[in-house]
């Protein structure tokens, strides 16, 4: 995964890495949407409540 802020400056990287790791059979796919990042929380009480009603 490689992020830019550019489709240029992805291009960019990914031309460095080809050049430094030899591989350059290679298919970028871009975003064409962002999504709010949210913080994942890991053991909550809403998940130890699905947990007893769905195990």
């Amino acid at each position: 995964m490689v992020h830019g802020k550019s489709e240029q400056e992805c291009e960019q990287t990914l031309t460095a890495i080809a050049e430094a790791t030899g591989i350059t059979d290679r298919h970028a796919l871009y975003s064409t949407q962002e999504f709010k990042k949210v913080r994942v929380k890991y053991f909550t009480d809403e998940e130890t409540r699905w947990e007893e009603m769905n195990a």
